[in-house]
């Protein structure tokens, strides 16, 4: 069974902090301190003010955990159908699991991730924004060598 853990993004704070516990009764709550450490908390209610990020149970290859919204490059030496080694990916849920969604496009659905030794964290969406993958419509500021157009094609979009 994989562990379970949660991150919290605070939109208004642009802070990310640990959920200590969730509770589901009559939406979605979450505890910000720890009664075992004596950290002091509150409960805040996931809303339009926050997003929670799941823990996908999986680790990078230097042992930091991967969450839902995280950027990650793909190690030079790794080879898999559809995965290109260098490339960044976001790491996202869908279809009952963690997917890596392509950074330079929009048509690609991603591809399952089930395994993180390949994977190097380089950030998330939320403290980074720079590194979200666009959506379609988006203009698209290429970096230094990147191969990509500017301009997101949205014709045939699905």
């Amino acid at each position: 069974m994989r562990e379970v853990d949660y991150m919290v993004w605070d939109k208004k704070r642009k802070a990310m902090f640990p959920a200590r516990s969730i509770c589901t009764t009559g939406g979605v709550y979450v505890m910000t301190g720890s009664v075992s450490t004596g950290e002091t908390g509150h409960y805040i209610w996931i809303g339009e003010g926050y997003v929670l990020r799941q823990y996908t149970g999986l680790r990078d290859k230097k042992a930091q955990k991967i969450y839902e919204g995280d950027v990650v490059r793909v190690d030079e030496n790794w080879e898999a159908v559809g995965i290109v080694s260098g490339e960044v990916y976001e790491v996202y849920f869908a279809f009952g699991g963690f997917r890596l969604k392509p950074k330079y496009t929009t048509r690609a659905m991603g591809y399952w991730v089930d395994e993180g030794e390949f994977l190097e964290v380089i950030g998330n969406i939320y403290e980074s924004p720079e590194l979200r993958t666009p959506e379609p419509g988006d203009i698209v500021e290429p970096s230094i060598g990147a191969r990509v157009s500017t301009r997101v094609d949205t014709e045939g979009a699905v």
